[in-house]
């Protein structure tokens, strides 16, 4: 004969007073916890129970994985819009902007070290500054990443249209004596008649402006973000971590 089900008893708890990890757990007051996981006491017979984590997924319904380790992660926000930034192993980084749920490049590998000791902060809500612990400063500014006091990663505000082969890419020469010239090539989108991408060749230690010629179509101007961020302007303690 099966034994009769134990009677099981509850005990109502509405008063809560939070954690107390000082005193022994045979010590606290009938109203403290001496351990809580995955719940928030809001007030008098009022707790909240934290949701599990979820897949942070795109506008296209596509879960955001990022196919390098990430290294470090961060948030900025720029003008009216929230972005988290990811920085990979292979010295890429990615962003997801929050708003719209788009994700897209900040930098392609090999543009950082990838490795430890990466960090970022906020300059006003206008850049992210970046820091290297090997490649050194740079900025970005939602479209454009820039290596401070050199040409960094150049962005496309017009790809064009017509091209049967991918046009010049040509920079002015530096304006200090000893800058070296920085080189560009363009590639058309594959089996399209759009600029796709520039890479960059040589990096300039101090252009400020480039010009892409999209002959014959078209010339689009690209002014090069350029600050040199010296302790005048950024002093130690305005570089920290978010």
């Amino acid at each position: 004969m099966a034994s009769a089900e134990q009677k099981k008893s509850y005990e109502v708890i509405k008063q809560f007073k939070g954690i107390n990890t000082q005193a022994n757990r045979t010590a606290i007051e009938a109203e403290e916890f001496a351990w809580l996981e995955n719940a928030q006491p809001i007030g008098y017979g009022n707790m909240h129970i934290v949701p599990t984590s979820v897949l942070v997924k795109d506008s296209g319904g596509n879960a955001v994985i990022q196919t390098s380790e990430i290294i470090y992660f961060s948030s900025v926000n720029l003008g009216v819009n929230d972005y988290l930034l990811f920085f990979l192993a292979d010295g890429s980084a990615q962003y997801y902007e929050i708003q719209t749920q788009v994700r897209g490049q900040v930098a392609p590998a090999g543009t950082f070290s990838g490795s430890e000791g990466m960090n970022s902060s906020q300059w006003y809500n206008t850049e992210c500054l970046i820091l290297d612990p090997n490649y050194g400063y740079f900025t970005w500014d939602g479209n454009n990443t820039v290596t401070v006091g050199s040409v960094g990663v150049i962005a496309i505000t017009n790809a064009g249209t017509g091209y049967n082969t991918a046009p010049s890419v040509v920079i002015s020469g530096p304006d200090q004596t000893g800058g070296v010239q920085a080189n560009a090539t363009a590639s058309l989108v594959s089996g399209g008649n759009t600029v796709g991408s520039i890479v960059l060749v040589t990096v300039d230690q101090d252009t400020q402006t480039l010009q892409i010629l999209l002959l014959p179509y078209q010339a689009v101007a690209v002014t090069v973000l350029q600050q040199l961020l010296g302790s005048a302007l950024l002093p130690k303690e305005q570089f920290r971590s978010m």
